[in-house]
């Protein structure tokens, strides 16, 4: 491992344990064995590492999200990439934790995300059309009644995290699980009753 990934690694650990707003450069030097020059010549901020970071979920995330937005709808694989999301967000909770925080003191990383966000918003409407075509989902009852579900499940996808962190009190795991079932059955009012079997077949 380089440098450079021991760096992003320890300070992903640190951030997870700690917050970013406890963990100093040093710090994290300190806990490498390494000088604060040594860290500064990789990393000339904490701002730098911070949005490091943030660029190696969301590599993570592109490669959860590497669906076909128009396959036929399958709400076991709907299922595992939400899980896989939300799994990958658990690995650098400091980050969905204090999401809003970190945008203010970093708008680079504000920018990128609704970029990235809009980018992902077409490939799930792709999903809702064709699986209106496919009959599991009702048709809309009014002019963007599916572009305003979508929204919905977007914030509790991206702010779920800090929901759990005061609410849940189970393991890790099980946080995960429940909390992409709880995405995904937002779902289920919109579902066709051939939709809703499909659904049931997964989710008995």
């Amino acid at each position: 491992m380089t440098t450079k990934s021991r760096i992003l690694e320890t300070a992903r650990h640190l951030y997870n344990t700690h917050g970013v707003d406890k963990v100093t450069a040093r710090h994290i030097a300190s806990e490498m064995g390494i000088s604060d020059g040594n860290l500064r010549y990789h990393f000339k901020t904490r701002e730098d590492i911070v949005f490091a970071l943030y660029l190696q979920l969301v590599g993570g995330m592109d490669e959860v999200f590497a669906f076909d937005p128009q396959a036929a709808l399958d709400f076991n694989q709907m299922f595992h990439t939400i899980h896989g999301a939300f799994s990958q967000m658990y690995e650098y909770r400091f980050l969905m934790q204090d999401f809003a925080s970190l945008v203010r003191q970093i708008p680079k990383i504000g920018q990128h995300f609704r970029a990235l966000n809009e980018v992902r918003k077409l490939a799930f409407e792709q999903v809702f059309q064709g699986a209106i075509e496919q009959g599991w989902l009702r048709k809309p009852l009014y002019p963007g009644e599916y572009q305003e579900l979508l929204e919905r499940m977007e914030i509790l996808s991206d702010f779920w995290m800090s929901a759990a962190q005061i609410r849940y009190q189970g393991p890790a795991a099980e946080m995960v699980q429940h909390y992409a079932q709880l995405v995904l059955k937002g779902m289920v009012p919109y579902l066709t009753p051939s939709g809703l079997a499909q659904f049931q077949q997964q989710f008995p």
